[in-house]
């Protein structure tokens, strides 16, 4: 469970920069760009917390 934990947050972050280098040089919409990095920030941040807490002993 933990590796497509870590999979989905990796890949929301790696949208994230794509779509802003692609939107930089003109391929992709601002509207788009926002959009992606709005999906992107909310499935990092409802992922990411289940692989990276610490269990307690």
């Amino acid at each position: 469970m933990k590796p497509l934990l870590m999979t989905l947050s990796f890949l929301a972050l790696a949208a994230s920069l794509v779509s802003s280098i692609i939107c930089a040089n003109q391929g992709l919409s601002a509207d788009t760009n926002k959009l992606v990095l709005l999906v992107g920030m909310l499935v990092w941040f409802a992922v990411t917390p289940f692989w990276m807490r610490k269990h307690k002993p």
